[in-house]
């Protein structure tokens, strides 16, 4: 008997989600963390806009330039919650989707899921679906005030359109991208490491390993016309995937009027376009995945890895063999346990692979160097130190944050705290297994710094300010690593929670001080907040210190000139790196000494 045709089941994309969709909305309104986001993110946005709207100059001596500049004042406000909605809708879809599968199979629900009508496709879209739309929700709240502002004027509705476009698009490929690496890994964390990883290589890697490649090799081609049309057009076809260009060069549109821009990054549709196609490439991977992984768990042949990683069991794998060898302890337990873990995962081959890899790009990047005659130049190291320090910084964030969830998770954190050894002896093993861990990426940054002060292509005193930097870094994010750990019973609740208090401390607010310097003059003020962030202490002392030009320079005559007069002096700019070094090294105690009085409470949970 032919099913009645229901055009309610049709219009309600019934068909497209099945009833998940339904399931995740009604389950999403009973989390009370669902609304302390949106109002976390109504009073960041009004924040935002009143930081922007009180440095406005709206003084005017005729109505008509009144009016021109409160069509001005609008479109910068608007252009600035465009720009504010793009960043966090893309941090908060990775966040929200890093668990949407893995929650199912964790709660050996997706199993069951595959013996009823739903089909696996159905899964993927309502879990995506559902969350996407809470994310345009929370976006809804920048209606009311856009459409304000435009009473304004200055602002077209091609930009609001366009701006809406784009933003809605690539949240829907980041959650997509984001669903798809969490049907195999349990952990939040590694999730949204894989996730930024990938963007960082789409949007920013590739694009400038073909530029640079596209310069070496046409270069030296006799038709340099040709040259320069091949240039331009990989060029405006790297721009027209990139969303982040086409943000760009619509923001800027708006505020320069009169400003030229490159042919084909205007078409934003073509670019929507293949956001969407590349979407749909995700989803087609997730859809079949999710299907084999199902099946495989309805049939009890999925089981979980050392590595948090999902995977079929058809046959005993090689560790479980030899899972019954006893190790000896040695040292102190707390890091000899920790060291199990290591920062490669997979057995020592994986690790000496990835080790091996390491030093051979590093290598090449050197021996690049040296042939361009890049060496002598300040930028060069302060380029490799950034690069270092980012991912021995994302280390340490998320491996302190996990070293105490990972023992909630698997229920010995209970039996932990039962052994004799006191507060501060587990505290400090933690902290210590934790450095250890990411010590292979710090000994890189400092084998960087003694190779190229021994070659003399860096200043000596870096064998001193690199150390420095270094140290207050690691207990300061030990600790609040280990707080967030005691705090949270998830994991992905201590790692979300280090992250953001990292983000606001080192990116958000002094993104808000510099929309105050866009304004005014605060150039001061900007300094202090920037230079708490140890990316910009560690490039604005290679500015002073790498290259030939410095690296000869008495220590009295060195100048930083990334800081403000008063402090580019040698000795100024020590005695300010000192300061703030002892100022969040006290603060790392500080949060050491918060998680040893969190450690016995909520042991089991809140019930």
């Amino acid at each position: 008997m032919l099913r009645e045709f229901d055009i309610r089941y049709w219009l309600g994309l019934g068909w497209l989600t099945g009833p998940i969709f339904g399931k995740e909305l009604r389950v999403s309104s009973r989390r009370r963390r669902n609304y302390v986001l949106r109002t976390v993110y109504l009073v960041l946005l009004v924040v935002f806009i009143t930081i922007v709207w009180t440095n406005l100059n709206l003084t005017a001596s005729s109505p008509a330039g009144l009016s021109q500049l409160m069509a001005d004042a609008g479109t910068r406000v608007v252009s600035m919650i465009v720009v504010f909605q793009f960043v966090a809708l893309q941090l908060l879809a990775i966040t929200m989707l890093s668990t949407a599968i893995s929650d199912e199979i964790s709660h050996q629900t997706l199993g069951v899921l595959m013996t009823t009508p739903i089909n696996s496709f159905q899964i993927v879209m309502g879990k995506l679906l559902s969350r996407v739309f809470q994310l345009l929700v929370i976006a809804g709240i920048t209606v009311p005030i856009v459409a304000v502002l435009r009473v304004f004027g200055g602002v077209p509705w091609s930009f609001v359109w366009a701006s809406l476009c784009i933003t809605v698009t690539t949240v829907l490929f980041t959650g997509a991208l984001s669903l798809f690496f969490s049907i195999r890994s349990r952990q939040a964390h590694g999730v949204i490491i894989r996730t930024l990883l990938i963007l960082f290589l789409i949007y920013v890697a590739v694009p400038t390993m073909i530029g640079l490649a596209l310069q070496y090799y046409l270069a030296n081609l006799s038709d340099q016309t040709a040259v320069q049309g091949i240039a331009v057009r990989v060029g405006q076809g790297l721009m027209l995937i990139s969303p982040w260009t086409q943000m760009g060069y619509q923001v800027t549109r708006v505020l320069v009027p009169g400003g030229r821009a490159m042919p084909l990054v205007s078409y934003w549709g073509y670019h929507c376009l293949i956001m969407l196609g590349m979407t749909w490439v995700l989803l087609a991977l997730a859809v079949r995945t999710v299907r084999r992984v199902a099946l495989s768990q309805a049939t009890g042949q999925l089981a979980q890895d050392k590595k948090g990683r999902w995977r079929v069991s058809r046959k005993q794998h090689k560790d479980e063999v030899q899972a019954g060898a006893i190790r000896r302890v040695r040292g102190a337990c707390v890091v000899w346990k920790e060291l199990r873990s290591p920062l490669i995962q997979g057995g020592g081959k994986r690790a000496w692979f990835g080790f091996v890899t390491a030093v051979l790009v590093q290598a090449g990047m050197y021996i690049f160097y040296s042939r361009e005659k890049l060496l002598d130049e300040d930028f060069t190291h302060v380029l490799c130190t950034i690069l270092f320090m980012v991912i021995g910084l994302l280390g340490s964030i998320f491996l302190s944050a996990t070293t105490i969830t990972s023992e909630k998770e698997t229920r010995s954190w209970p039996i932990l705290l039962s052994t004799p050894l006191d507060d501060w002896q587990i505290l400090m093993g933690k902290a210590v297994g934790t450095f250890r861990r990411c010590l292979p990426v710090w000994v890189f940054l400092m084998v960087h710094v003694v190779l190229f002060v021994g070659l003399g292509y860096i200043h000596p005193t870096a064998l001193i300010i690199m150390p420095a930097i270094l140290v207050w870094v690691i207990v300061f994010l030990s600790g609040t690593g280990l707080y967030f750990g005691t705090r949270s019973q998830k994991t992905s609740g201590a790692v979300i929670s280090n992250l953001a208090l990292i983000l606001a401390l080192w990116l958000v607010l002094p993104a808000a001080v510099g929309v105050f310097n866009i304004f005014g003059r605060h150039e001061d003020l900007l300094n202090q907040v920037t230079f708490a962030n140890p990316l910009f202490q560690a490039a604005t002392a290679m500015f002073g210190l790498a290259g030939r030009h410095n690296a000869d320079v008495p220590w009295v005559k060195l100048k930083f000139n990334q800081m403000s007069r008063d402090w580019e002096q040698s000795w100024a700019f020590l005695s300010m790196l000192g300061l703030y070094a002892g100022v969040y090294i006290l603060a790392g105690i500080g949060f050491l000494a918060l998680a040893k009085r969190r450690m016995r409470k909520q042991i089991f949970g809140r019930g």
